[in-house]
């Protein structure tokens, strides 16, 4: 346990220094889209997604609207937007206020360097496909 809390601090101070947020800092935002087969339930649900990118790991909020009040909700991670729902995690939690709306903040690994396996219907995708022959030629050293 101790181990993982040094840890936890030391990605926490290499996040804020200055100098790696300058070298190594970067941001994508997005709206995410309610899936066609959500849409009888959630007519007008709508949400914002930061992803700020730390080198090494991503900081994901997403903030979200016009959902039922008062209500935790369990945010996935898929890869297609209905049934199969292909590679898919749980991420985490996200509970709306007496408006609808709320936050979720999660860290993790949101890149093309994530992988999970995807038994069933949807293949995973494969973010490293074989190069092209001739791009195999051999690096030397001189």
């Amino acid at each position: 346990m101790k181990s993982f809390a040094l840890v936890a601090a030391l990605l926490a101070s290499a996040a804020l220094s200055p100098l790696a947020a300058q070298a190594q800092t970067q941001t994508l935002q997005f709206n995410m889209m309610v899936s066609p087969g959500a849409r009888g339930c959630l007519p007008n649900a709508n949400a914002t997604v930061v992803d700020h990118t730390f080198g090494n790991f991503e900081n994901l909020e997403v903030v979200v609207h016009n959902l039922a009040p008062n209500t935790n909700f369990d945010f996935f991670i898929i890869q297609v937007p209905n049934k199969p729902f292909g590679a898919s995690w749980y991420m985490g939690d996200i509970s709306t206020d007496s408006n609808g709306t709320g936050v979720g903040n999660f860290v993790g690994r949101f890149s093309s360097e994530t992988f999970i396996i995807s038994p069933g219907k949807t293949p995973a995708p494969n973010e490293f496909p074989p190069r092209p022959p001739w791009s195999r030629r051999k690096l030397t050293a001189s």
